[in-house]
């Protein structure tokens, strides 16, 4: 009797230890970079950092994980894959929680953080379809502070167009409109584009990095 006792429990502890082995993985996902200071002669050095999920329609936020930056400024933080009604992460770093938001959510992603007053941002056009002559315009709307600019483009780009320099404010996406005169599309000087015309949102790090922007047009 005994002897039965014992094997039906050394049964239920191998189901069970089987059990376990064939769960899922739980998929993990990192986030890491480095932090510079503003002065851009130091590193914010041995820092709390953290990632908290949240969804930017309902405000609501969860925290993920937390860490903190080495003595060079490094950061590096590795999360479960975040469920439920989240599309973005917010990371906060710094004693005095300063963010960054707008990061994409349950993806491996390096983001280098600045806090100069500046980043740059590397704009790359490449023609899907050649511009035509005299009869079609690629335009590129974006506001740098008060200010929108809009550039007008009647030449094939294929590669490097400019770098823009934004203000430090900008520290969540930032949305980049675009539009092509001979595809239905159209510009009022008055009511801006259509609601045809595609949005790109992007994001400014900072200088000395300069991030880059890629349109197929």
């Amino acid at each position: 009797m005994k002897t039965l006792i014992l094997l039906n429990i050394a049964t239920i502890l191998l189901l069970s230890h089987c059990n376990k082995s064939n769960a899922p993985a739980i998929p993990t996902y990192t986030v890491k970079g480095k932090i510079i200071g503003s002065s851009f002669t130091y590193v914010l050095n041995n820092a709390p950092v953290s990632l908290s999920a949240y969804n930017a329609q309902t405000y609501n936020n969860e925290s993920v994980v937390s860490g903190t930056t080495d003595a060079y400024g490094n950061y590096e933080l590795t999360y479960n894959e975040v469920t439920g009604n989240y599309n973005e992460l917010t990371l906060f770093y710094g004693s005095l929680g300063n963010s960054i938001q707008g990061l994409p959510i349950n993806q491996n992603l390096t983001r280098n953080i600045s806090s100069s007053g500046s980043g740059n941002v590397a704009f790359m056009l490449y023609t899907n379809n050649p511009l035509e002559k005299s009869n079609d315009t690629l335009f590129l709307s974006y506001s740098i502070g008060n200010q929108n600019t809009i550039d007008t483009i009647t030449s094939n780009v294929n590669g490097f167009y400019k770098i823009i320099q934004f203000p430090k404010t900008y520290t969540r996406n930032i949305y980049l409109l675009w539009s092509r005169l001979n595809k239905g599309l159209f510009y009022n000087p008055n009511k801006g584009f259509n609601p045809n015309s595609t949005n790109i949102n992007f994001y400014v790090s900072g200088s000395p990095f300069i991030d880059t922007v890629t349109i197929n047009y």
